[in-house]
C-alpha cells in the first residue's frame, strides 16, 4: 500500500504493482490457444490473476472500502486486492465468477481483448 508524505495510508494503486509485466505477458501467451488447465502455468496464471483482479475491482467499486464492504472482509484485505498486493481465493473468486458479466470481463482480460 502507497503511503502519502504524512504517513496516512492511500487506497490508490501502485502503478508498478499493476503493471502488465512478465508474467502477464506469458499468460497472455498461453492463451493464444484453446484453453486447457495443463497449458496454463499456474505461477503465470497467480501473477497474471492476481493484476487482473486488482483491475477488475478498480473499475467495479469507488474504492477499497466499498470492496470490504461488498466482500465482507477487513479494509486491510480489500486494500491489499486493490493495490495488487495480493488476491482473494476460494469462495471469493466463486463468488465474484457467479456473476456472468464478472465472467465476461475475466475472459476478456485473459485472451488479452479488453
Amino acid at each position: 500500500m502507497s503511503r502519502s508524505s504524512k504517513g496516512v495510508q492511500s487506497s490508490e494503486p501502485r502503478a508498478s504493482r499493476l503493471a502488465a509485466g512478465d508474467a502477464h505477458r506469458r499468460a497472455r501467451q498461453l492463451a493464444q490457444g484453446a484453453i486447457s488447465i495443463d497449458r496454463v502455468d499456474a505461477g503465470a496464471f497467480r501473477d497474471w490473476f492476481r493484476v487482473a483482479f486488482a483491475r477488475y475491482l478498480q473499475s467495479n467499486f469507488r474504492n477499497a472500502e466499498a470492496v470490504a464492504t461488498s466482500y465482507g472482509v477487513r479494509f486491510q484485505t480489500a486494500l491489499n486486492w486493490w493495490n495488487g498486493e495480493n488476491t482473494a481465493s476460494g469462495e471469493t473468486v466463486a463468488r465474484t465468477l457467479l456473476d456472468p458479466a464478472a465472467r465476461a470481463w475475466f475472459d476478456q482480460e485473459w485472451t488479452g481483448q479488453a
